[in-house]
């Protein structure tokens, strides 16, 4: 957990409280390309969750239509920490 902290840039002080992460796996979809549809995953799952610290893509594919690719879709999860306040009650 001390390296996936450092990465994250979080303090030693934050790994010696016991962090918490949750992840949630989300599908997104663009008609421009993989990254934009990652970029649709993390800002809409941040309209309703408070720190995001890593998104894992999962799976890439893609929808194709006459001999192209008509959509691209990715499948990814989105980390965010466990506010500890929420924890105790």
């Amino acid at each position: 957990m001390a390296e996936a902290s450092a990465y994250r840039g979080e303090s030693k002080a934050a790994v010696a409280e016991g962090a918490v992460f949750k992840s949630i796996e989300l599908t997104g979809e663009s008609k421009k390309g993989w990254s934009e549809a990652i970029a649709v995953c993390v800002s809409q799952a941040a309209e309703t969750i408070e720190g995001i610290t890593d998104v894992q893509v999962e799976e890439m594919r893609g929808k194709v239509r006459d001999g192209s690719i008509a959509s691209y879709l990715v499948r990814c999860k989105v980390l965010f920490r466990v506010d500890s306040k929420l924890r105790s009650h």
